[in-house]
């Protein structure tokens, strides 16, 4: 491989493509990298700063959608439509394997734009080489446990929000005053 193939790398922004001139025909984790900056930036000048769905507050920038009437989520905007907020999709991509399950709308979005980060060896795999069929699971699973610790973390910092707000409202002891006890005194 030569020293100097990513000094030639060609960025199409106005189509969001890299180009790498790689000899070997893969995808360098360099190129995915400048992929990714390259979809979010392309994002950002279309929704602006901090962009937010006005509906339910959604923030991640793959789910949210530009309509004449403003920024939405892309589930807010299906309903305003009467459609479906649930989209099918391709947990090994779908170049990898047919199968689908059932997800909220601006979860898929999400995923399938992280699939869009995944090495070509695991997004395209017309012989059906099983390792590469494995390799799409762990890439999809990551994905997925990811996008789970991103909410824990927004979940934990909303749990510290209502705790601080009923600390104010009821006092230190807020539990007692509201009847409920704690949460692992609660009767199963």
């Amino acid at each position: 491989m030569p020293d100097n193939w990513n000094s030639r790398i060609s960025i199409n922004t106005r189509v969001g493509r890299i180009t790498p001139p790689h000899p070997y025909g893969k995808t360098p984790i360099m190129t995915t990298s400048i992929q990714k900056a390259v979809r979010a930036e392309k994002r950002a000048r279309t929704l602006g700063d901090d962009p937010r769905c006005p509906i339910c507050g959604e923030t991640t920038q793959a789910a949210l959608v530009t309509t004449d009437d403003g920024i939405y989520c892309y589930e807010c905007h299906c309903e305003k439509q009467g459609k479906a907020t649930t989209e099918a999709h391709h947990h090994l991509g779908r170049a990898i394997d047919p199968n689908t399950v059932t997800i909220p709308g601006n979860i898929h979005r999400a995923l399938s734009d992280r699939q869009r980060d995944w090495p070509m060896e695991a997004r395209q795999n017309p012989e059906r080489d099983p390792l590469r069929w494995i390799a799409a699971g762990l890439y999809g699973l990551h994905d997925h446990l990811a996008w789970w610790l991103d909410w824990l973390r927004r979940l934990a910092t909303w749990f510290l929000q209502l705790a601080e707000a009923l600390r104010d409202q009821h006092g230190p002891q807020w539990w007692d005053a509201l009847g409920i006890g704690r949460v692992w005194e609660a009767a199963a």
